[in-house]
């Protein structure tokens, strides 16, 4: 019957009927009475609709009124959403983005009057992704929050995981790379929940994509590596181009050789090219043009900037027409056809006015409040509601307890008046009591919600802390055996490691910022998105000049200037380079010494004396580098402070310098997992009771 229904389509979609726009042809009903389905019903009504605007554009609006008319009179109304859906659908596919948008809102208006929110919440999302491809970023933030709040309502998880991939791809459009991370990371854990292999893939498409922008080469280039694992596994090909273009940009940045870079750009445009896909090869143009712009190779920077920009008008892309014409201008500035760049100029500023980022992001903030707010009012309004309910059950209690008393007093009034009167005032100190009671529960109440609060923000600082650090994936690829302790004091840590391998050269780096917590924790951050700018982009590859480069950080950017009662924030740290080649290692610390333990002998290798920040007795001198000719077997060991001044033992005193020196050299020939238990069980035994006085960290790197 199906097949048969199939023939019905076909016959109708190549048909040219002359009847009146407005009506519905005989031969349509005919076929729809014929159709096995009411779903195939709505199918033949939109391959009628699609079939006719052909041969008359203008009548489309009456056409779609007199389909939904036709739905209305066989009472399938109910299938109105998925109907104007898949016109959409068609619309937006032939570029017509404004006609998509306007027959969506219909279908939202049609789910909302038939109370249907799986309908409601998937229009919502297909709204929001074709605002955020025309660079409306406040109203496709717009959707994809109302969609997200629909799936949250329906506790369906993967809807939940795509909205919050959506709301990031808007934060990363906007520079927003920290608010992006967080969606993406949520999304992530979600998908990983579920189980769903395409949404960990899509997410680490995303999460690369960002890691990109934080200049964390190494992460992003494994989250898109991974992701291409998984896609391959699916032939999922537009997911891989996307994977490409992503890598060949980052191989761009890392200085590859070109041939590397052109390749991986070609394979998205020739995966691009079959798909039939012109957005992505908006993409993909507009990429080549702007690595051709940056090896001053104009002519062929030109040629894809132009496609690209054609592309973009075509898809009405303004962010594509935007950055197309901010890269043209360019080229043909520096090919001196100045009046030529001028006009793309002039083209650029109209689009950027167009999707001017500071209004947006000001609403786009807003309406992010707006969504956090609707939800804690929902949370708040439950909880009223229990409040209520719990307060009806203590006044009914009370009132049953007075109404007995009553009763009671009126049966033994004559004779136990004096009775009588006590049981009142117990009643009422009873009374006082609970009163007291319920006021301190509720102030207990109120300090247990601000104390949550408080640990969310600083449970949500961890995250963002965490997904800084080196993955233990790429650990595991840069140091085969190796251990990281690291145990921070409070919820967020002031100790950072950081590892990368750049040019043949391995940087292992283990940081003691200023203080604990949270204030730590910022100056970590900042610690280790300075690293990434100095090793990666710079491309500086020696451990006392890094340190020497990291000062200058810090004090620029802490505003330092070595003035009486002026803050000394900075940091203490040790770091290592090896040349992966000739196993030489070069090592530079403020503070924070390297132990090098080989046949039972523990080398220390000494810090200056002084930190990375505003050190007033002895200037900017350099810091000092110390190298040390490597061998198979050796044990490296970099750590803070935390570890050695842990206060325990039978005497309440310091574990110190020599006692973690001992420690090490009964460890240092187990594997590194063994290593790691037995410095996590000795801390825990040595501490007896004892607070941990301060974050600890502990790198172990074994030479094999």
């Amino acid at each position: 019957m199906r097949r048969n229904a199939c023939i019905f389509i076909f016959f109708i979609a190549s048909l040219r009927l002359y009847s009146l726009p407005a009506g519905i042809p005989d031969s349509v009903r005919f076929a729809m009475n014929q159709s096995p389905s009411d779903s195939l019903r709505v199918e033949i009504l939109v391959h009628h609709i699609l079939d006719e605007a052909k041969a008359q554009p203008a009548a489309i609006d009456n056409l779609i009124q007199a389909s939904v008319e036709e739905l209305q009179k066989r009472k399938l109304e109910k299938y109105l959403p998925s109907f104007y859906q898949s016109l959409a659908a068609n619309f937006e596919k032939a570029g017509d983005y404004f006609r998509a948008i306007d027959l969506l809102g219909q279908a939202d208006e049609a789910a909302l009057k038939h109370n249907d929110p799986v309908a409601r919440s998937l229009i919502l999302n297909k709204t929001g992704n074709i605002y955020l491809f025309l660079g409306d970023f406040t109203k496709a933030l717009e959707n994809h929050f109302k969609s997200l709040s629909i799936k949250e309502e329906l506790n369906d998880e993967k809807g939940i995981a795509a909205s919050l991939s959506n709301i990031g791809n808007i934060y990363f459009r906007l520079d927003s790379f920290i608010l992006a991370h967080n969606y993406y990371t949520r999304s992530l854990q979600i998908e990983q929940k579920i189980n769903n292999p395409k949404g960990i893939a899509s997410c680490y498409i995303n999460l690369g994509a960002v890691f990109d922008k934080l200049a964390l080469y190494d992460s992003a280039l494994f989250y898109l590596k991974k992701s291409i694992e998984i896609n391959s596994r699916f032939d999922n090909k537009a997911d891989i181009a996307s994977s490409y273009i992503n890598i060949a940009n980052i191989y761009d940045k890392l200085n590859y050789p070109s041939d590397s870079i052109i390749s991986y750009f070609k394979k998205a445009e020739d995966l691009y090219s079959n798909l039939g896909m012109k957005s992505g090869l908006a993409e993909t143009w507009l990429s080549m043009g702007v690595y051709y712009n940056a090896t001053f190779e104009f002519a062929r920077a030109k040629e894809y900037l132009l496609k690209a920009l054609d592309a973009g008008r075509e898809l009405r892309s303004a962010e594509i027409v935007r950055r197309s014409a901010k890269e043209l201008s360019d080229a043909y500035a520096h090919t001196r056809d100045f009046e030529k760049a001028y006009t793309y100029f002039k083209l650029y500023k109209q689009a950027e006015d167009r999707i001017s980022n500071d209004e947006n992001i000001k609403k786009l903030t807003q309406l992010e409040m707006q969504h956090t707010f609707d939800r804690k009012q929902r949370e708040q309004e439950f909880l009223r509601q229990q409040e209520r309910r719990r307060q009806m059950i203590r006044t009914g209690f009370i009132l049953i307890a007075l109404l007995f008393v009553t009763i009671l007093a009126l049966v033994i009034y004559r004779s136990y008046r004096i009775k009588q009167k006590d049981n009142i005032l117990l009643a009422q100190q009873k009374e006082e009591i609970a009163a007291q009671r319920d006021l301190v529960m509720q102030q207990r109440d109120q300090i247990q919600r601000q104390k949550e609060e408080i640990t969310d923000s600083i449970h949500y600082a961890s995250r963002i802390q965490q997904a800084i650090l080196p993955p233990e994936e790429i650990r595991a690829q840069i140091l085969p055996e190796h251990f990281i302790l690291f145990k921070p004091r409070d919820i967020v840590s002031g100790d950072f490691y950081w590892i990368t391998r750049r040019n043949g050269k391995t940087v292992v780096t283990a940081a003691d910022c200023t203080g604990h917590g949270v204030p730590g924790a910022f100056m970590s951050m900042l610690g280790v998105s300075f690293l990434n700018e100095i090793v990666n982009k710079e491309q500086i590859l020696h451990a006392d000049q890094i340190l020497n480069r990291l000062r200058e950080q810090v004090i620029r950017s802490l505003h330092q200037t070595g003035r009486e009662g002026e803050s000394k924030d900075g940091m203490d740290i040790s770091l290592l380079v090896v040349d992966d080649a000739s196993g030489m290692l070069e090592f530079a610390g403020a503070y924070n010494p390297c132990y090098i333990v080989r046949n039972g002998e523990v080398t220390e290798l000494k810090a200056d004396r002084m930190p990375i920040g505003i050190y007033s007795e002895k200037g900017n001198v350099p810091f000092s580098c110390q190298t040390f000719q490597l061998q198979k077997d050796d044990s490296i060991y970099l750590s803070s402070d935390g570890y050695e001044d842990q206060f325990g033992g039978p005497e309440g005193k310091k574990l110190k310098a020599k006692a973690f020196k001992d420690i090490l050299l009964k460890i240092y020939t187990l594997p590194a997992s063994e290593q790691l238990a037995y410095l996590d069980r000795f801390f825990g035994e040595w501490r007896n009771g004892y607070d941990q006085v301060d974050d600890v960290l502990v790198i172990g790197i074994k030479i094999i």
